[in-house]
């Protein structure tokens, strides 16, 4: 599509040189093909072709009967009568060598990826004309985009076009490159469906963080009964710091970890300050004893990282508007052209990796619809996505509102740290327990086991006494 003309008293953009156009089939007979890549006429005079002229070369050999010889030594196979009773032969040209432009490594992946996907182009071009996500799965789109044509690519296919003998002898890569190429904005579509067919996956990895920030902040926010032993261990710390260190009026969060390395005078098993908040809940304060039920979600939020939801967000973003650049660009060419019809691949077995020309007939045809399909989606997605950025920056602001509700610094504090706090006391708080109530129970096993030792002892001495009786009583 050429541009709108440069404006009044613009300059318009340089004119190519192009040469004239040379004479085509000069021999008298079909020839054999020789398979060179021609360089596009504008850019000859860039090379040494641009000083080269074969009209001379031409003159002198006919001139000399030189053709003729030429014609004989290189004449094409020709296609025997079928009535002849013979199975017509196929002409040399087409039984030449394929015809390959292609990076030997590129067409070798291209070739794996061809079998591996086991679609032909128009099987493809179909699947995008209807978006059908069936066959455009996430996976096969990856491979897809990894082969795409470039501009060199299509310099080369233009040689080639369909219906050419030159065309029938493009090797596989090559020739699923030329029908791919021929597909309106190929790669732009490839992008849109993948966008699609990851959309749902992409909004629930966003969501899932944006509502674990959301439940650890509210969480923080709200837990009155853990404001409640805050004020405890504060009370404790102020009355085991003398001088400088007492008369705390609040301290930073993360010295309630610290409580799991002051240790007790407690003999024969490990006792902290930590064990010892434990035990004074329990007896002193029962009614918060369940604290960490109000904590339940720290956890999850201490694998939250804003970053992490802020790059999954502007990928859904910025997908979003390059599908909308897309579809106005390809509404904007329907309304230049009548509507396209999507030709649809033949029933049948297919070899995989072999692509059939996307200009072959084939019995039945059906409307592109990846306008109205795609339109459709992306009207639904932004929705969806608006929803979710609103709720995203609702729960970053609960999120700095709390962490500044708790002394701490915004900028430098992160989710992974502020909740991995809450997540580690709330896991050592929970040891702490465990560990006093398997201290208790172990305590009550050995007082019982000295019971039994005394009882024991208490019987043998019993049993002796009575026995050094009886032997007194039987002497007199």
């Amino acid at each position: 599509m050429g541009g709108p003309p440069p404006p009044p008293g613009g300059f318009a953009p340089p004119a190519f040189y192009a040469p004239p156009q040379k004479p085509l089939n000069l021999s008298s007979k079909p020839l054999k093909s020789f398979n060179w890549t021609k360089i596009p006429p504008m850019k000859v005079k860039e090379t040494v072709w641009g000083e080269l002229d074969d009209a001379g070369v031409h003159e002198k050999l006919r001139s000399v009967g030189e053709y003729g010889e030429f014609e004989e030594l290189f004449a094409a196979k020709e296609v025997r009568n079928l009535k002849d009773g013979a199975m017509g032969a196929s002409t040399e040209s087409l039984a030449s060598k394929e015809i390959t432009f292609l990076d030997p490594k590129r067409s070798q992946n291209c070739n794996i990826m061809l079998k591996a996907i086991k679609l032909s182009a128009p099987t493809i071009t179909t699947a995008l004309a209807t978006v059908d996500d069936t066959i455009l799965t996430s996976s096969v789109l990856v491979e897809l985009l990894k082969f795409l044509p470039t501009d060199e690519d299509r310099q080369a296919i233009s040689q080639y076009p369909p219906g050419s003998p030159e065309y029938e002898n493009l090797a596989s890569a090559e020739r699923f490159l030329s029908d791919v190429s021929r597909v309106e904005k190929y790669e732009g579509k490839l992008r849109g469906v993948y966008t699609k067919v990851m959309f749902g996956e992409w909004e629930d990895d966003a969501r899932g963080l944006v509502e674990r920030l959301e439940g650890a902040s509210k969480d923080v926010g709200e837990s009155g009964k853990f404001k409640e032993v805050l004020k405890i261990i504060l009370a404790l710390g102020n009355y085991m710091n003398a001088g400088q260190r007492g008369g705390a009026f609040g301290f930073k969060l993360g010295s309630i970890l610290k409580m799991m390395d002051t240790k007790s005078t407690v003999q024969g098993r490990k006792h902290t300050l930590l064990h010892y908040l434990t035990e004074l809940i329990e007896k002193r304060f029962p009614e918060l004893a369940d604290f960490t039920t109000e904590l339940k979600n720290v956890e999850e939020g201490a694998k939250v990282t804003i970053p992490q939801i802020r790059t999954v967000m502007i990928q859904i973003r910025d997908n979003l508007k390059e599908l909308k650049i897309l579809i106005d660009d390809l509404e904007k060419d329907k309304g230049k052209s009548a509507p396209k019809k999507v030709i649809k691949p033949t029933d049948g077995p297919s070899t995989p990796g072999t692509s059939e020309p996307v200009t072959k007939e084939s019995p039945t045809t059906e409307e592109d619809r990846f306008i109205p399909i795609m339109k459709s989606f992306h009207n639904m997605a932004t929705e969806k996505y608006e929803d979710l950025d609103k709720k995203f920056k609702e729960s970053e602001k609960e999120y700095e509102s709390v962490v500044n509700l708790y002394g701490e610094d915004v900028k430098t504090t992160t989710p992974e740290e502020f909740f991995g706090i809450f997540a580690k006391f709330v896991g050592g708080y929970q040891l702490a327990k465990t560990e006093n109530e398997m201290a208790v129970k172990k305590a009550e096993d050995e007082k019982k086991k000295e019971e039994q030792r005394l009882i024991r002892e208490e019987k043998k001495r019993a049993a002796k006494a009575k026995g050094g009786v009886k032997r007194s009583g039987s002497g007199e």
